[in-house]
C-alpha cells in the first residue's frame, strides 16, 4: 500500500502564508508531525505537490518522503477550492494509495481492514445538520450544473457525506470515476459561483458528492471511524490527551487549527518527538517562549528525554523562569493521560507531584497556561484531599495508602474501598488532563 499526502501552495504563496493555521509556524509543524508519524510505520510515504511545496517541505523542513511528485495544480480554479487540488491527486493514482491529510497525525497503525478496503473513508458525517443545510441553501441556487449524483441531494431528508482526512483504496477504477466527476461538477459551475466565497462549498463536490456516487453505485465503503463522529463531534478526535492508548488518531479539522491550544499539542509534539525538525524551523520561525532550551539541550530525542527527567526532580535549577517552567511541564505532560492509565492496570508504582505554579483558593485551584491565559478548576471536598497528600513529591501506593489510612472508614467492605480506590484514580486522571499534576514512572 502506497501512503500519499498533498500540498498545495496556492496562488501567490510565500512563508508567510498559513495555510489556514494560526501562524505559519504551526502549518510547517502541523507537516512535520503528519509526515513524520506516517513514516514511522510505513516505508512507502510519498508527497505530491508544486514547486513551493518542494521548497517549503524538502528543501527548508527536510522532510524525508519516499518519493516527491511535481503535480500540476493547473485545474485549480481558486485558492478556496483547496478540495480540488486532493482530488487531483486522487486522479493521477494507478495503484491502490491511502491518502492522509496534513492535519491528521496517526499514533498506531492502521488496522488491516483498512489496507485492504474497497474504499476507505475517515467517518460518515450527518449532512443535515446546520453547516451543511446552511451552505447549501446559499449554493443550490445558484449552481447551474447538478449531475445525476448530486440532483436529489438537497431533497433527502436524511442526507450524508464521508470525511476524507483519510480517503483511498484499492477501487482505482471508481476513484477515478469520482475524481473526474468532482473537479467536473466544479467547472461547470464556476461562472455561477465567481462571486461567492468558495470555503464552505468544497464539501459539497468532495465529501456529499462522493457519498453520493458510492451508493449510487453500490460501492462497499470502510469507514476509519464509527459513532460520535457521524454527528459532527470532532472534539474526542481533536484532543491529544486520548493518544496513544484511547485513540490512534488526531485530526485538527477547520477551526481547530486556529485554537492555540491545538496549536501548541502540535508544538510540543514536534519538540518531543522530532526534536531536530524542531532545531531546523527555529531558523525560519521565531518560537518566544522555547528560545531557552536551545541553551540547555540538544536536540535529539535522547537529550530531551534526560532533560524532562532532571526537571521533574529539580525545577527550580533548570528552569529559572515561570515560563520556562510552563513549556518543560507541557512538554512532560504528553502522553500522561496514556501512561497513567496503563501505570495502574498493570499495578505499576510511581512518583506522583503537583505541577508548578499553580494558585489554591477556597474551592478551586488556577493552572497557568503559556498563553499568560489560565484555566479555573473546582475542587470538591475530594479533590481538596487529594492535592493536600500531593504537596510533596510522593509515591503513588504511599498516596493511596495515606488517604486509606487517614480518610476510609475503617468499616468499608472490600468492595466499597474498590470504588472509592477507583474515584480516586479518575480524580488524578482528570488532575493529569488539567495539567494539576504530573506523575514518573517509564516515560
Amino acid at each position: 500500500m502506497r501512503y500519499i499526502q498533498t500540498f498545495y501552495s496556492g496562488s501567490n504563496p510565500d512563508m508567510n502564508s498559513n495555510f489556514g493555521w494560526l501562524e505559519p509556524k504551526y502549518n510547517a509543524l502541523s507537516w512535520i508531525l503528519s509526515a513524520n508519524q506516517l513514516i514511522k510505520y510505513y516505508d512507502d510515504v510519498e508527497l505530491y505537490t508544486d514547486e513551493f511545496g518542494r521548497e517549503l517541505l524538502i528543501g527548508m523542513l527536510g522532510i524525508d518522503y519516499t518519493k516527491i511528485h511535481k503535480i500540476n495544480f493547473d485545474v485549480i480554479f481558486r485558492d478556496d477550492l483547496w478540495a480540488t487540488a486532493k482530488i487531483k491527486t486522487y486522479a493521477e493514482q494507478n495503484e491502490p494509495f491511502i491518502h492522509i491529510d496534513g492535519d491528521f497525525y496517526l499514533w498506531n497503525p492502521f488496522p488491516t481492514y483498512v489496507n485492504n478496503a474497497n474504499i476507505i473513508v475517515q467517518n460518515k458525517e450527518d449532512a443535515t445538520n446546520d453547516y451543511y443545510t446552511k451552505n447549501w441553501s446559499i449554493y443550490e441556487p445558484k449552481l447551474t450544473f447538478l449531475g445525476e449524483a448530486m440532483c436529489h441531494f438537497g431533497m433527502k431528508t436524511k442526507r450524508y457525506a464521508y470525511n476524507m482526512g483519510v480517503f483511498g483504496g484499492c477501487n482505482i477504477d471508481f476513484i477515478k470515476r469520482y475524481s473526474i466527476a468532482a473537479l467536473d461538477f466544479v467547472n461547470k459551475n464556476m461562472d455561477s459561483l465567481m462571486s461567492y466565497s468558495l470555503n464552505n462549498f468544497n464539501v459539497f463536490f468532495e465529501q456529499v458528492l462522493l457519498y453520493e456516487m458510492v451508493h449510487k453505485e453500490n460501492e462497499k465503503v470502510s469507514v476509519l471511524l464509527n459513532g460520535e463522529v457521524e454527528k459532527c463531534n470532532y472534539a474526542v478526535l481533536s484532543n491529544f490527551n486520548l493518544v496513544p492508548k484511547f485513540s490512534d488518531y488526531t485530526h485538527l479539522m477547520a477551526t481547530a487549527k486556529k485554537q492555540t491550544h491545538f496549536c501548541f499539542d502540535v508544538l510540543n509534539n514536534v519538540i518531543r518527538f522530532y526534536p531536530s525538525y524542531f532545531d531546523k524551523i527555529q531558523n525560519f520561525y521565531q518560537f518566544d517562549e522555547h528560545n531557552f532550551l536551545k541553551e540547555i539541550v540538544n536536540f535529539n530525542t535522547e537529550s530531551i528525554e534526560i532533560l524532562l527527567k532532571h526537571w521533574f526532580h529539580n525545577p527550580s535549577i533548570i528552569s529559572k523562569h515561570k515560563m520556562e517552567s510552563l513549556v518543560l511541564r507541557d512538554l512532560y505532560i504528553i502522553g500522561g493521560p496514556s501512561k497513567f492509565v496503563n501505570a495502574i492496570e498493570q499495578g505499576t508504582d510511581f512518583l506522583i507531584k503537583l505541577t508548578p505554579f499553580l494558585e489554591f483558593h477556597r474551592d478551586y485551584v488556577t493552572v497557568p497556561m503559556i498563553n499568560s491565559e489560565h484555566i479555573s478548576i473546582k475542587l470538591d471536598k475530594t479533590d481538596t484531599i487529594l492535592l493536600y497528600e500531593l504537596k510533596k513529591t510522593t509515591l503513588y501506593s504511599q498516596l493511596i495508602q495515606r488517604i486509606k489510612s487517614n480518610y476510609f472508614d475503617l468499616s468499608l467492605t472490600n468492595s466499597n474501598k474498590k470504588k472509592l480506590l477507583n474515584i480516586l484514580n479518575k480524580k488524578l486522571y482528570s488532575f493529569i488532563l488539567s495539567k494539576i499534576v504530573m506523575f514518573q514512572g517509564e516515560l
